[in-house]
């Protein structure tokens, strides 16, 4: 089917959660087989799977592993920016660590799909955010969450290690029994935040990486973005809405002034978005934790003006609502930064 073919996923993370459930003695030949998938990890890592295989085998990894939550933060740190193809020799090959980040978080749909990544900036850090684009939740997300953000962690550590002890993870999840682990492996780690980020101190993103070639580099980023190009024509109307949905003096646009203002209707709107893997009010939420967060940690406006800015009558609606997206309330946001 159309939606299935565009909800292709990298192989890297797959693959690496198959290896650690034959570890601890599954078969996941017999496994892959009872999903009706081929057996043959190489070329699933080499191909990519369909999301929704994905999410049948992770269904079937958390059953056979007796609900390893663990699985994610121990993909995560065993994938090495080598692992990558194309894109892990770009990110060697920068010239700054700064170039790496901002090309990582360009890029990163080609290995992480299902992943989205933004950064912020301010006088003291460099933030890369990470956020499930996929309506996941429970041990589904923190498996992508964690295998997402660990495995970035790792490849910023292997193009600079003098910023290993630096860098800080945060984590919306309440602090799991492996956590004693995550604390061993990274170092600095906080858990219950109101978003899922990587930290870096800023006076590290001019440093010189070891491995930098403009030519190496050049290579690379031209394979990427014919990946990426020929991926594009499967994700197009979620790329467009991302670039058109935001906040303005009106809020935000519902689904069906979404569907006016690209000129279709609403069931076919909702019908392309799944098509491509997206809901329109995974997107909706997903900007509207983002620009509440940026607003409450970056701006002096008092949280019933931040209210009144996203488009709620009081501030207690926006409460509710920042809670159910965050799980945290706007004041201990705000208490946190």
């Amino acid at each position: 089917m159309k939606g299935e073919h565009r909800l292709k996923i990298s192989g890297v993370f797959p693959v690496e959660y198959l290896m650690i459930a034959k570890e601890q003695g599954v078969d996941i030949n017999h496994l892959l087989s009872s999903l009706g998938m081929s057996s043959n990890v190489n070329i699933l890592r080499e191909h990519g799977i369909l999301f929704e295989q994905m999410l049948q085998m992770m269904h079937a990894l958390w059953q056979v592993t007796n609900h390893d939550l663990s699985i994610g933060f121990q993909a995560g740190c065993r994938i090495t920016p080598t692992a990558f193809g194309y894109f892990g020799q770009a990110i060697l090959s920068c010239n700054t660590f700064q170039e790496a980040i901002v090309f990582c978080t360009q890029y990163w749909e080609l290995i992480g799909k299902g992943i989205q990544t933004t950064h912020q900036e301010n006088d003291k850090e460099h933030l890369i955010i990470i956020e499930t684009e996929m309506p996941t939740e429970g041990y589904l997300q923190q498996w992508m969450i964690e295998s997402a953000i660990f495995s970035f962690w790792r490849t910023l550590v292997a193009i600079l290690p003098n910023a290993k002890h630096e860098l800080k993870i945060t984590l919306t999840f309440a602090e799991p029994p492996h956590a004693i682990d995550v604390y061993k492996e990274v170092g600095n780690v906080k858990y219950n935040y109101p978003i899922n980020s990587i930290q870096i101190p800023i006076q590290y993103l001019s440093d010189k990486l070891p491995l930098r070639s403009s030519s190496a580099f050049t290579i690379a980023i031209a394979q990427c973005d014919a990946q990426l190009n020929f991926e594009d024509q499967y994700s197009i109307l979620t790329k467009k809405i991302k670039n058109i949905i935001g906040l303005d003096k009106n809020g935000y646009l519902s689904l069906d002034e979404m569907a006016a203002y690209l000129s279709m209707s609403a069931r076919t709107l909702r019908r392309n978005l799944a098509d491509e893997g997206s809901k329109y009010s995974e997107l909706l939420k997903q900007v509207k934790l983002k620009d509440a967060t940026r607003l409450l940690q970056n701006t002096q406006l008092s949280i019933d003006e931040i209210a009144s800015k996203m488009g709620y009558e009081d501030d207690a609606n926006f409460c509710r609502a920042f809670r159910k997206w965050s799980g945290q309330t706007p004041s201990e946001v705000r208490k946190i930064n």
